[in-house]
C-alpha cells in the first residue's frame, strides 16, 4: 500500500508531495503537466529506473529538474520508506539509495536496496511491470499481441518461462552427456590392464629385494675397502717418511763435501777488524762535521755579500725618491668671516626694507604712514613706494656683488685646502722615505762589521785540507770493510759446515728409529686393489639392477596411470548414465509441469475473470470472458486465446471495440493482481489514451463498480476530465506553472 510520494527536482516537479489513500486514487491533469512523472517516480523509487517509459533510454542527468544538481525521490509504502537520489558529477551522474523501516535504516546502496525491495514485494520489476503497473502503451496493446507474445507474457508473469528455461537446460545437459558416452569403456579391457598391473607390482617387489641384498653386500665391501685403505695410507706414509729422510741425508752429505777444505776461523780476528772500523767511522764523522761547519761559514759569507749588495741598491733608490719630491711652500690662509658678516647685514637690511614696502602696500586707505607716522596721501604713498623700491634694488645689487666676491674667495679657499692636503701627504711621504733610508744605512753598517770578521782565503785552505783527509780515511774504511766481509763469509761457511754435520747425525738416528719393510707395503697394496675391483664390479651390478628397477617403476606408474584414467572414465560414464536417467525423469516432469501449470492458469483465470467482468460491466452485451490454451499451428504450437460470449456466439477478445477491449484488459489485470500479488495494487497510466468518449464514459462507470475489497489500492493517471466525475476516494490534480525553461509541476489534492 503506497502512502506518500515526495519528488524534489524530479523531471518537471521542483518539490511535490503526493499523499495516497486505500481504494481508488485519480491523478488528473492536462498533457505535459507532469502526471506520468509521478508514477515514474514510484517505479524509480522501487527499482531505480524508469522502465516502460519513453524516458527509459534517456541520460539519467535529464531526470534532474532543469538547472538543479540533484534529484530526490522518497516513497513510503507499508512500514517502509525508500529514498533515492541522482547527483550530477562532472559529465555523468551518481546514484544513491537508502531503505528504512519504521524510521530505522535497513540498507544503503542500490544493489542492497533493490534486493530487499524484491524480497518485500515478492516479485521482480518485470512481473511488476506486467501485472501491477500498466504504462500508456501496455493496457491497450495487450490484446493486440500475437498468441506467441501473449503466451510469453503470461508465462513470464506466472514464472512458467523458468520451467521452460529449466527444460531447455535439462535437454542441453542430456545432449552433452550423450556426446561423452559415444566411446564407452570395455570392462574386459579394464580387467586385463589390472592383471598386467599386478604382474608389474610383483616384479617390482622382487627387484627391490635383490637391490636390498646388493646394498648390504656393497656396505660390507665398502667397510673392508675403507679398512684396507687406512692400512695402505699408514704404510704409504711410513714409506714417504723413510724416502724423505734418506733423500735429505744424501743431499746434506753432498753439500758437506764442498766444505771439506775449510779451515777454522778465530773470533778475535773478526773483533779486531770491527774495532778498527768503529774508530775510523768516528774519525770520519768528526772530520765531516768540521767540513760541514766550514761550508756553512762560506755560505754565510756569500749571503752577507748578497745582502750588502741588496741594501746598497735600496739606499740608492730611496735617495733618488727623496731628491724627486717637490714640496710646495705653505700658502697664506684666507679669512671669509668679515665678508660673511657684510652679507648677513645686507640680507637683514633687505628684509627690513621689503617689510616696510609690504606695510606701505597694505596701509593704503589708512590716515597715517606705517613707516614715518605722518598723515598719508596718495602722493606720499607713491613717493614712499618708489624710494623703497630704489633702495631695495641698490641693496640687492650690492648684495649680489658681495656674494660673487664671497663665492670667488670660497673657491680659492677650497683650492688652498686641496693643496694643503697634498703638501701634508708629500711631507708624510718624505718622512717615511727618510726613516726607511736611515734603517737601510744602519743595516749596511752592521753588514760591513760582520764581513770584517770573515777571511775567505783561510776558509778555502781549511776546506781543501779537510777534503784530502776525508778521502784518505774513507779509502782506509772501505779496505777494512772488504776484509771484514770476506772474514764474515768464511765464518758463515764454517757455521754452515758445523750445522750440516749436526743434521746428518740426527738423520742417521731417525733412519734407525723408522724401519721400513717393502714386502709388507706391496702386500697391503695388492689387497687394496683386489677389494677395489670387487667393489667396482658390485657397483656396476647395483647400477644395472637399479636402472632395471627404475624402468619397472616407470612401467608400473604408466600402467597404474592408464588403469586409474580408465577406471575414472568407467566410473564417470557410470555416473553419467545414472545422471542421464535422472535427467530424463526431470525432463518428463518439467514437460508435464509446464502443461499442468498452463492448465491451472486457465482454470484460475477462468474462475476470477468473469467475476471482475461482471463488476466492471454488469449490464454489458458481452458475458462470460474466459481463457483457452489450445493448438494454434506448427510454428506457434499451443498458445493462449482470450474469448467472450455474445448472443451471436463465441467471439475472440481482440475483436472487441476499444472501450470493451479496455474493460476486458482491466478485468484481466485485476484477475492477475488477485492471483499473482500479495499486494492488492494496480497502477494504470493513461488507460483512456486509445478510447473514444463513449468508451471513456464506460470506463468511468466500470471504475465506479469497483470496491476496495476487489482492489486494495487503484491508481489511475489520465488527462480526461470526464473521469473526474467518477466515484474516487482521492483526486490528485497536477498543473504546470512558470514560463520558458523555468516551468514546473504542482500537485493539489482533493
Amino acid at each position: 500500500m503506497i502512502k506518500r510520494l515526495l519528488l524534489k527536482n524530479w523531471l518537471s516537479h521542483k518539490e511535490s508531495e503526493v499523499l495516497f489513500v486505500p481504494g481508488k486514487n485519480l491523478i488528473i491533469g492536462y498533457n505535459g503537466s507532469g502526471k506520468t512523472s509521478i508514477v515514474e517516480g514510484i517505479y524509480f523509487a522501487l527499482f531505480g529506473d524508469v522502465k516502460g517509459s519513453y524516458r527509459e533510454s534517456l541520460d539519467r542527468g535529464k531526470l534532474i529538474h532543469h538547472g538543479e544538481k540533484m534529484a530526490e525521490v522518497v516513497l513510503e509504502f507499508y512500514d517502509y520508506q525508500v529514498v533515492r537520489r541522482i547527483k550530477r558529477e562532472g559529465k555523468g551522474t551518481k546514484s544513491e539509495a537508502s531503505l528504512y523501516k519504521n524510521g530505522k535504516l535497513l540498507a544503503e546502496g542500490s544493489e542492497r536496496v533493490n534486493a530487499l525491495i524484491l524480497e518485500i514485494l515478492g516479485m521482480d520489476k518485470e512481473v511488476f511491470s506486467h501485472i501491477l503497473y500498466g504504462g500508456q502503451e501496455m493496457l491497450s496493446s495487450f490484446l493486440k499481441q500475437t498468441p506467441k507474445e501473449q503466451k510469453e507474457t503470461l508465462d513470464k508473469a506466472f514464472n512458467i518461462h523458468r520451467l521452460k528455461h529449466y527444460l531447455e537446460q535439462t535437454k542441453k545437459l542430456i545432449s552433452e552427456i550423450d556426446k561423452q558416452l559415444t566411446h564407452p569403456v570395455d570392462p574386459k579391457e579394464l580387467s586385463e590392464l589390472k592383471h598386467k598391473l599386478e604382474q608389474t607390482r610383483t616384479q617390482l617387489t622382487s627387484l627391490k629385494q635383490r637391490l636390498h641384498a646388493l646394498e648390504n653386500r656393497k656396505e660390507d665391501l665398502q667397510k673392508a675397502l675403507d679398512k684396507a685403505s687406512l692400512v695402505l695410507q699408514r704404510l704409504k706414509k711410513q714409506k714417504e717418511d723413510w724416502e724423505r729422510l734418506r733423500s735429505l741425508k744424501q743431499r746434506l752429505e753432498g753439500e758437506l763435501q764442498g766444505y771439506q777444505d775449510l779451515s777454522p776461523i778465530q773470533p778475535e780476528e773478526l773483533e779486531s777488524i770491527k774495532k778498527e772500523l768503529s774508530s775510523l767511522s768516528k774519525e770520519i764523522a768528526k772530520k765531516e762535521h768540521q767540513y760541514k761547519h766550514l761550508q756553512q761559514k762560506k755560505a754565510q759569507h756569500r749571503s752577507l755579500l748578497e745582502m750588502l749588495e741588496h741594501y746598497s741598491h735600496q739606499q740608492q733608490r730611496l735617495q733618488k725618491q727623496l731628491s724627486q719630491l717637490d714640496i710646495p711652500p705653505e700658502p697664506t690662509p684666507l679669512d671669509l668671516s668679515e665678508l660673511e658678516k657684510e652679507l648677513a647685514s645686507l640680507e637683514a637690511q633687505y628684509k627690513q626694507l621689503y617689510s616696510q614696502l609690504q606695510q606701505v602696500k597694505l596701509g593704503k586707505g589708512k590716515t597715517t604712514c606705517p613707516v614715518c607716522g605722518r598723515p598719508l596721501d596718495p602722493q606720499h604713498i607713491q613717493k614712499l613706494e618708489k624710494e623703497l623700491l630704489t633702495k631695495l634694488k641698490d641693496l640687492k645689487s650690492l648684495h649680489d656683488k658681495k656674494l660673487q666676491e664671497y663665492k670667488s674667495l670660497l673657491k680659492r679657499k677650497k683650492e688652498q685646502e686641496r693643496l694643503q692636503l697634498k703638501r701634508a701627504e708629500l711631507l708624510a711621504r718624505k718622512e717615511s722615505l727618510e726613516k726607511q733610508l736611515a734603517q737601510v744605512q744602519q743595516q749596511l753598517q752592521q753588514l760591513s762589521q760582520q764581513l770584517q770578521s770573515f777571511s775567505p782565503q783561510e776558509i778555502e785552505t781549511k776546506l781543501t785540507s779537510l777534503e784530502e783527509e776525508l778521502q784518505r780515511l774513507r779509502n782506509k774504511y772501505t779496505s777494512y770493510e772488504v776484509k771484514l766481509k770476506q772474514l764474515q763469509e768464511r765464518w758463515a761457511r764454517w757455521q754452515r759446515k758445523q750445522h750440516l754435520q749436526k743434521q746428518l747425525s740426527q738423520l742417521s738416528q731417525q733412519l734407525q728409529q723408522h724401519p721400513y719393510d717393502e714386502k709388507t707395503y706391496e702386500e697391503a697394496l695388492e689387497r687394496y686393489h683386489n677389494l677395489k675391483a670387487q667393489h667396482q664390479s658390485l657397483l656396476r651390478e647395483y647400477t644395472s639392477l637399479k636402472e632395471t628397477l627404475e624402468a619397472t617403476q616407470a612401467l608400473y606408474q604408466e600402467r597404474a596411470s592408464q588403469y586409474e584414467q580408465l577406471l575414472q572414465e568407467y566410473e564417470k560414464q557410470s555416473r553419467l548414465t545414472k545422471l542421464r536417467q535422472e535427467l530424463k525423469v526431470i525432463e518428463e516432469a518439467l514437460e508435464l509441469g509446464q502443461k499442468q501449470a498452463r492448465e491451472d492458469i486457465v482454470t484460475l483465470i477462468n474462475h476470477y475473470l468473469p467475476d471482475y467482468w461482471e463488476s466492471l460491466a454488469p449490464t454489458r452485451y458481452y458475458q462470460n470472458p474466459h481463457l483457452s490454451y489450445q493448438y494454434i499451428n506448427k510454428v506457434v504450437g499451443h498458445a493462449y486465446k482470450f474469448f467472450i460470449e455474445s448472443p451471436k456466439g463465441l467471439l475472440e477478445a481482440e475483436m472487441l471495440s476499444g472501450g470493451e477491449k479496455t474493460l476486458y484488459v482491466l478485468a484481466l489485470k485485476l484477475t492477475l493482481v488477485k492471483l499473482l500479488s500479495k499486494h492488492s495494487l494496480l497502477i494504470l497510466d493513461e488507460p483512456t489514451s486509445s478510447l473514444d468518449e463513449q468508451a471513456v464514459k464506460a470506463l468511468g462507470e466500470a471504475i465506479n463498480q469497483l470496491t476496495e475489497e476487489e482492489v486494495g489500492q487503484f491508481i489511475v493517471i489520465t488527462h480526461h476530465q470526464e473521469l473526474k466525475e467518477s466515484d474516487w476516494d482521492r483526486v490528485i490534480e497536477v498543473t504546470k506553472k512558470g514560463q520558458g525553461s523555468y516551468k514546473y509541476s504542482t500537485v493539489e489534492i482533493f
